[in-house]
């Protein structure tokens, strides 16, 4: 099989992944690059070549975004923990609502985790259907003491009609 006709499986199998929403760079197509010839010398068509990266593409892609959010949720409990410690920050609305929301965070990784379990091979102890209503029940919460601080904001604050 010759360079260009690689080449040319590859352009139609990324395209074909471009149009269901999922785009890819230089590394990306890099790393899928020894599946993708397997693929062809197989004889799949690019557009079941495609199909079969989709679920591939997709959890790698939640995968980064867990790790980015439980990266942002230690950095904003550290940062929040520093004020604290420091004396910058002893307001119990915005340490109460700091909390909640990381609470909410990590419920939502929580979440995320279980939805990935599967595609690592790891079922026990992860239901996602808990872990879902779990995560509900935090983000109802944030949103609900984001509510209460925006009526006392309210409410310290005159009209200025």
């Amino acid at each position: 099989m010759s360079d260009h006709t690689a080449d040319l499986f590859s352009e139609r199998l990324w395209t074909e992944v471009s149009s269901r929403g999922i785009e890819s760079t230089r590394s990306v197509r890099e790393v899928y690059a020894p599946m993708i010839a397997i693929l062809e010398a197989a004889g799949i068509d690019p557009s079941a070549a495609a199909k079969c990266l989709e679920p591939s593409l997709s959890s790698s892609l939640n995968q980064f975004n867990v790790l980015v959010e439980t990266l942002e949720i230690v950095s904003d409990s550290i940062m929040l923990m520093t004020r604290i410690l420091d004396g910058q920050e002893n307001d119990p609305i915005t340490i109460g609502y700091e909390l909640t929301k990381q609470k909410a965070g990590v419920a939502a990784i929580h979440d995320e985790i279980a939805k990935l379990a599967p595609y690592a091979g790891v079922g026990e102890g992860w239901d996602p259907e808990e872990t879902g209503r779990a995560r509900a029940a935090a983000v109802a919460e944030r949103n609900g003491f984001m509510a209460e601080i925006q009526a006392l904001i309210k409410q310290r604050t005159p009209d200025e009609d």
